[in-house]
């Protein structure tokens, strides 16, 4: 829904954009590592991708907790694990690209995950309108209510969106704020007089 705000990431994982209809397709999250830089996560059905920095332009790809190599300009499609270094002429569930020292991740017709380190790059398909969640927002093409947390209540700022949207899993994530009419209340929030 283009919209910005920052907030301080954190060293848990936390929902960066998810498909939240009945059957989902997958989950994205990052967290920031030891050396300040981010890590990527995504679910698509049973299967987990991770990638992690490792040193300078290096990366650590896994799936599955098999861990991947990949040389430059080369694919790997799943569930096969066929490599390809050109065309794709075989279907896949989802392909992981490496470019230079940037990974794309890719589960067709549904979304494109661009990642180098330093930033994420996600691209959705138009079905995913109103469908997505986390911080990256539901994709309505509406920009209210763009801070909705997972409980379905409006969050004051990106740090409490990062919170809400952590993964609590074991590590010493944020406290998820609270929803509050009080403190979140619809007036306030679209400027009503």
């Amino acid at each position: 829904d283009n919209v910005t705000y920052g907030y301080q990431m954190h060293d848990c994982w936390t929902l960066l954009s998810a498909d939240c209809s009945e059957n989902p397709t997958f989950a994205v999250f990052m967290k920031k590592d030891e050396t300040n830089k981010m890590s990527l996560k995504i679910q698509m059905g049973g299967q987990f991708v991770e990638i992690k920095p490792s040193g300078y332009s290096m990366f650590e790809l896994t799936v599955d907790g098999e861990e991947v190599d990949l040389d430059d300009q080369e694919s790997v499609l799943y569930p096969s694990k066929t490599r390809v270094s050109s065309g794709v002429t075989e279907s896949y569930k989802f392909r992981i690209h490496k470019w230079d020292n940037t990974f794309s991740v890719e589960i067709p017709l549904v979304i494109m995950v661009n990642y180098d380190g330093t930033q994420i790059q996600m691209t959705t398909s138009p079905f995913l309108k109103g469908r997505q969640c986390g911080m990256c927002g539901d994709f309505n093409r509406n920009k209210r209510f763009e801070m909705m947390g997972p409980q379905e209540c409006l969050l004051k700022d990106g740090n409490e969106m990062a919170a809400a949207y952590a993964w609590a899993d074991g590590e010493s994530c944020p406290e998820m704020p609270e929803c509050s009419g009080a403190e979140y209340s619809f007036p306030e929030i679209v400027n009503i007089h």
